[in-house]
């Protein structure tokens, strides 16, 4: 989920459900999602609104695949900088 923001402030949304696992799981994950924001960062064109989700692969998933796949569907979806296409609210 991406969204342009009005203000043009960014903000993020972390979701990991309890298909994901107990609430120990469930918050590693959004702590590896918050990691995941904190290095795209400075490649994020301001003023977006990005929700992460997580599946039930997620936990196991490796950090460096994780992170590919973010990236790549952040750039589709226009939020890196450099993108062509521009999402839509």
């Amino acid at each position: 989920m991406v969204a342009r923001s009005l203000d043009g402030t960014d903000k993020y949304l972390f979701v990991a459900g309890k298909k994901v696992g107990g609430a120990v799981v469930r918050n590693r994950v959004k702590r590896r999602m918050r990691a995941m924001m904190r290095d795209l960062a400075p490649d994020i064109q301001p003023g977006f609104w990005i929700g992460l989700i997580a599946g039930p692969t997620t936990p196991v998933a490796d950090y460096a695949g994780l992170l590919a796949r973010v990236k790549e569907g952040l750039t589709r979806l226009g939020a890196i900088a450099g993108a062509s296409k521009a999402p839509e609210a």
